[in-house]
């Protein structure tokens, strides 16, 4: 494999795994959430991971972030 090649591949897979995290971010927006969506996200997300798009590590961590980010908007909103 020329170099070229291998660059233009690790540039592919690098907006690949991009758009899984932007995609599982907003899933775990919805999972998180009272939205009647949140079943059907929960099923997407364990189907990415069954296929090896994500890890169980990832989802954890993503849903951490959005429960977090969620407590510093109500934070905010009740301090005003």
């Amino acid at each position: 494999m020329e170099d070229t090649e291998l660059l233009e591949k690790a540039s592919r897979l690098i907006e690949t795994q991009k758009y899984f995290m932007r995609l599982l971010y907003q899933l775990a927006f919805i999972v998180t959430s009272d939205s009647p969506a949140s079943k059907d996200a929960k099923r997407i997300i364990e189907y990415m991971k069954e296929k090896g798009m994500i890890s169980e590590i990832q989802i954890g961590k993503a849903i951490e972030d959005v429960k977090r980010f969620r407590e510093k908007i109500l934070d905010r909103i009740t301090s005003i």
